[in-house]
């Protein structure tokens, strides 16, 4: 099958091109290295800052309800009334999606809010690693 020719001033890509190897296992070629910048999920609050993510404050036990979320608990609220085990739930989801949102978190239930275990992939496996059945009994694995 015939190949198309190239349009002019095409950059060539990473598939098009060959990988090349200095002799003597030296350094590999750079001109197919590339610098790839990680954002965050595009439902994050933080999308558009980037690097705030690495210090965005992510709290471990029980988690205190900011400002915001008491907002808008209010404010949907005002347009659908709503049970207090919903106003709980809401604020619970709310809550954790604030501190935690596109992270994978372990959290239990309580009546005084949610409770943070572990945060991130290896916490979340080291919590299992070291905790039996038992203390393990009500805990949640869930994306905030």
């Amino acid at each position: 099958m015939p190949r198309r020719a190239s349009k002019a001033g095409k950059q060539p890509s990473i598939i098009d091109a060959k990988i090349r190897r200095p002799p003597h296992g030296e350094e590999m070629n750079r001109e197919l290295t590339e610098t790839v910048a990680l954002g965050v999920g595009s439902r994050s609050r933080l999308q558009d800052k980037g690097q705030e993510l690495a210090a965005h404050y992510r709290p471990r036990g029980l988690l205190p309800v900011p400002p915001e979320v008491r907002a808008e608990i209010k404010r949907q609220e005002r347009q659908h009334p709503m049970t207090p085990e919903y106003r709980k739930t809401l604020g619970d989801r709310l809550t954790l999606q604030h501190y935690f949102s596109d992270v994978e978190v372990a959290f239990r239930r309580t009546p005084h809010g949610i409770e943070v275990l572990a945060a991130g992939l290896d916490e979340i496996a080291e919590l299992r690693r070291t905790s039996t059945r038992e203390e393990r009994q009500g805990v949640v694995y869930g994306v905030g």
